[in-house]
C-alpha cells in the first residue's frame, strides 16, 4: 500500500515538474524590511486619502458637476467631478508608489481633453460610425471648438472600458496577453518618463467608456517595471492580467531569455521557457525588452502577504540575469472591516406626469458604512437618498426604462452591486383610462356623462309607467 502511494505521488510530481511547476515543502515568507514598512505605510495613507477625496466628490455631486450627452448631437463633453478624478489618479499613484515609480501629477488640460475624448468615442459607438478610436475623425455635426478640444496634444493615450472612473484605469493595468509583448494599455499607466495625466470617464454601454492621456517626459533612472509591481503591489488594485516585465534601460531579453518564479511562501516554483506550448492556462512571450508569463496555478495563489522571487535569464546588457520581488500588501487600512453588501428593490413603473417618489428602502451593511454611487443619475433625475437608502425620482423623466446599476463601496473589497430598472409608461390617452360602456370605449368622464343620460332615462320609464 505504501508503495502504490509514493508511486502515484511520483507520478504527480513528475506531471507538476512537466508543466514547469515544481512543489516543495512550505516556507515562511520574509519579514518585510525597515525600508519596506515605511513604504508601506505611505502607500497605505495614499490609498486612504484616495478613498476619502473620491467619497467627498461623491456626496457633493455624484460622478459630475456637469452631466455629458454622448447619445445624441450636440455632444456634451460633461466635467468629471475634480475630487473625484483626482483620487483616481491616486489610485493609479498608489500602485506607481509601491513599484517605486514616481508619481503622476494630475492635469485639468488633459483631464478636459480626455473627458472630450471618451464622449466622443461613446458617441461614435453608439452611432455604428467606422474607425471609433485613437485619431478617430470629426463626425459629421460635431463642432469645429469641441473636436479641437479632443485634439489637444498628448503623449500616450488609453481606451479603455470601465464602470467607474478608477474601474477604467484597473481594466487597463491587466491588459491581455499580446505580440509582441509591450502591453501598450499597462505601461502608458505604468511608463516612469511620464509626469501628468488627464482622466475622462462617461457611463457608456454595457461597461463604461474611459480615456486616460499622459504627457511629460522625466528621466526617472527606473531600469525595469514589472505587473505584479517590483517592490509592494497593493492587492485591492490589483486587477489580474499576465504578468510581465520590461526593461527602460541596461537590460534586454534575447531569443533565449526564460523566466524563474518562485513563491516564497510556499516555494513552489514556476519556469517559463521559449517554446512553451501557448495555452489558456499557460502563455509565455519574450521580444525586444519585454517579457509575458502566466500560468493559471501562479495566479490563483496571488493574495495578501504572498511573495514572489521572480528572475529572469539569458539578458544582454548590464549582465545576464535580474532578479526582483513582488510583495503583495494590504493597502486598506480597513482591512479589518467588512466588505460591502448591497440588495433591495429591482424594479419600478410609473406613468406619465407621476410625482415625485421614491423606491423601497434598500439594505446596505458593511464596515464601515459603505458609499452608494450611481452609474447614471439622468440629469439628477434618479439620485441615491443615503439617510432614507432610498432612490428618490423626481418629476420631469419622460416615457421610457432607466437602468440604474448601484455600487457600494467602504474601501474593503470586493464593491457591492445592485442593478435597478424604472420604467415611465406612456399614458394612453390625456384624458384618463378607458371604460367599456353600452355604447362602446368611453373616458371615464364620458362614461359618467352616459350613466347620469341612462339613471334619467330609466327614472322617467318608471314613473310613467307608475
Amino acid at each position: 500500500m505504501k508503495k502504490a502511494i509514493k508511486h502515484t505521488l511520483a507520478i504527480l510530481l513528475a506531471a507538476l515538474m512537466t508543466l514547469g511547476i515544481s512543489v516543495a515543502a512550505n516556507a515562511a515568507a520574509p519579514p518585510m524590511t525597515p525600508q519596506e514598512e515605511t513604504l508601506l505605510a505611505q502607500l497605505r495613507q495614499l490609498y486612504e486619502d484616495a478613498y476619502t477625496l473620491n467619497n467627498e466628490g461623491i456626496a457633493e455631486s455624484g460622478n459630475y458637476t456637469v452631466q455629458p450627452q454622448y447619445s445624441a448631437l450636440p455632444l456634451v463633453a460633461g466635467q468629471l467631478n475634480e475630487k473625484v478624478s483626482r483620487a483616481a489618479v491616486m489610485g493609479l499613484n498608489t500602485i506607481r508608489l509601491g513599484a517605486g515609480l514616481p508619481l503622476l501629477a494630475w492635469s485639468e488640460t488633459q483631464s478636459t481633453a480626455a473627458q472630450h475624448m471618451a464622449t466622443l468615442v461613446a458617441y461614435g459607438s453608439s452611432q455604428g460610425l467606422p474607425d471609433v478610436g485613437h485619431g478617430m475623425a470629426k463626425p459629421a455635426g460635431v463642432s469645429d471648438d469641441y473636436y479641437a478640444v479632443v485634439q489637444t496634444p498628448y503623449g500616450g493615450e488609453n481606451l479603455f472600458y470601465g464602470s467607474y472612473p478608477l474601474g477604467s484605469l484597473l481594466n487597463a493595468l491587466s491588459d491581455a496577453a499580446s505580440s509582441p509583448p509591450t502591453i501598450g494599455h499597462r505601461y502608458n499607466l505604468l511608463n516612469p518618463n511620464w509626469t501628468e495625466i488627464g482622466i475622462g470617464w462617461v457611463p457608456a454601454g454595457m461597461f463604461g467608456q474611459g480615456c486616460h492621456r499622459l504627457i511629460g517626459s522625466q528621466a526617472s533612472g527606473v531600469d525595469m517595471v514589472a505587473w505584479p509591481s517590483r517592490g509592494l503591489m497593493p492587492n485591492e488594485l490589483f486587477s489580474g492580467g499576465v504578468w510581465s516585465a520590461s526593461f527602460y534601460q541596461d537590460y534586454s531579453t534575447t531569443a533565449q531569455t526564460k523566466v524563474l518564479v518562485t513563491c516564497l511562501n510556499t516555494n513552489a516554483a514556476w519556469t517559463f521557457r521559449p517554446g512553451d506550448p501557448e495555452t489558456g492556462d499557460h502563455i509565455y512571450k519574450v521580444a525586444g525588452s519585454a517579457v509575458q508569463f502566466y500560468d493559471q496555478t501562479l495566479s490563483a495563489t496571488a493574495d495578501t502577504g504572498m511573495v514572489y522571487e521572480i528572475t529572469l535569464t539569458d539578458l544582454t546588457g548590464k549582465g545576464s540575469s535580474y532578479t526582483y520581488r513582488s510583495r503583495f500588501v494590504n493597502a486598506s487600512k480597513r482591512s479589518d472591516g467588512g466588505a460591502p453588501s448591497l440588495s433591495g428593490p429591482t424594479a419600478m413603473t410609473l406613468a406619465a406626469g407621476y410625482a415625485a417618489t421614491s423606491t423601497g428602502a434598500f439594505t446596505v451593511g458593511g464596515n464601515p458604512a459603505p458609499m452608494v454611487t450611481l452609474s447614471n443619475n439622468y440629469g439628477g433625475k434618479i439620485t441615491w437618498n443615503n439617510s432614507t437608502k432610498k432612490l428618490d425620482i423626481a418629476v420631469g423623466l419622460e416615457a421610457g426604462t432607466y437602468p440604474v446599476t448601484l455600487t457600494a463601496n467602504n474601501g474593503v473589497p470586493p464593491n457591492a452591486t445592485a442593478s435597478f430598472t424604472l420604467t415611465v409608461s406612456a399614458a394612453s390617452d390625456i384624458d384618463g383610462p378607458k371604460h367599456v360602456g353600452l355604447f362602446g370605449l368611453h373616458t371615464k368622464w364620458e362614461s359618467t356623462i352616459w350613466n347620469w343620460i341612462m339613471f334619467i332615462f330609466l327614472f322617467g320609464w318608471i314613473w310613467m309607467w307608475f
